[in-house]
């Protein structure tokens, strides 16, 4: 197994907040093409009782791969994110995210595992809002090629990330 396992049962908080802007809201919702009115228009959100636009059911992915990212950039998890990819992800809402709030994350690697020749690491996400709240959990799996790099791939502290090795030309140079 490429992925270290000692990963397992760590708990990463996000170091900063993340504040949901109302073009921000208003940007996603155009980029998915989400069109529901109370996602672009302050009274069509009032009507529904909201306090501002109501962020589109997937634009807390966004949040999710900052979390996800620092996490990467920073720990050492025996394969690099190229080697990676993400087959799962799942919002479990307590409540809607709306422009204004301030959110907070931390991220918790639930298993490491190994199957079918491939690494998977299954996460969990929680995020609360400025008044602690929890907002929403988010569950992502990912897998990872079982391939050992450590020929042309080194872990740089300084760059927080694997990067190549010195003249490495790919899996198949001579």
């Amino acid at each position: 197994m490429a992925l270290k396992t000692d990963i397992e049962g760590m708990a990463w908080p996000y170091p900063e907040t993340f504040v949901v802007g109302r073009e921000d809201v208003r940007d996603f919702a155009r980029a998915v093409q989400a069109n529901d009115p109370a996602t672009f228009d302050d009274d069509a959100a009032s009507e529904m009782g909201y306090v501002a636009v109501v962020a589109s059911p997937t634009f807390p992915a966004i949040f999710a791969s900052l979390i996800q990212r620092h996490f990467l950039s920073n720990v050492d998890v025996g394969m690099d994110e190229i080697q990676m990819i993400q087959v799962e992800q799942r919002f479990r809402y307590h409540r809607p995210i709306v422009a204004g709030d301030v959110l907070r994350g931390t991220m918790y690697v639930e298993s490491v595992d190994e199957r079918f020749g491939a690494d998977i690491v299954t996460t969990r996400s929680v995020c609360t809002d400025q008044h602690g709240d929890m907002v929403l959990e988010a569950s992502t799996t990912m897998m990872g090629r079982h391939e050992d790099m450590s020929e042309y791939l080194t872990w740089d502290n300084a760059e927080g990330r694997h990067v190549r090795t010195p003249g490495w030309q790919g899996p198949n140079s001579p």
